[in-house]
């Protein structure tokens, strides 16, 4: 596991709440939700079945974990920690949505609350 970006400071319990607590939910579960974001962490895992590298986010909002490994969650909310330091900024909210692609998939994403 290799940790890309995350909330400065985590204690021990928050990285093992934000990688490996089994309670953690899955993000795509909540769609419509705004979620507060208390932590987060952006890592990396390597697949176990093929090898190649996944990218996971992890969110700690009001003492629960919510986690994706969504493609097009991963990079919207990885733009918005970015836009976040270049602003000096915290992300507080986002809220959680689902969406289709062309070719007939589900996803989910997340838009900027505050």
């Amino acid at each position: 596991m290799t940790i890309k970006k995350c909330t400065p400071n985590l204690t021990m319990k928050d990285k093992y709440d934000l990688t490996r607590n089994p309670e953690c939910e899955r993000m795509a579960n909540h769609k419509d939700e705004i979620l507060s974001v208390d932590q987060y962490m952006i890592r990396e895992e390597t697949n176990g079945a093929t090898g190649e590298p996944v990218t996971i986010i992890a969110i700690k909002s009001e003492g629960k974990c919510y986690a994706t490994n969504s493609a097009v969650f991963v990079r919207e909310f990885t733009s918005l920690v970015e836009m976040a330091e270049e602003a000096n900024d915290t992300i507080h909210h986002i809220k959680v949505i689902g969406g289709e692609s062309r070719n007939k998939r589900q996803f989910i994403t997340c838009v900027y609350i505050d």
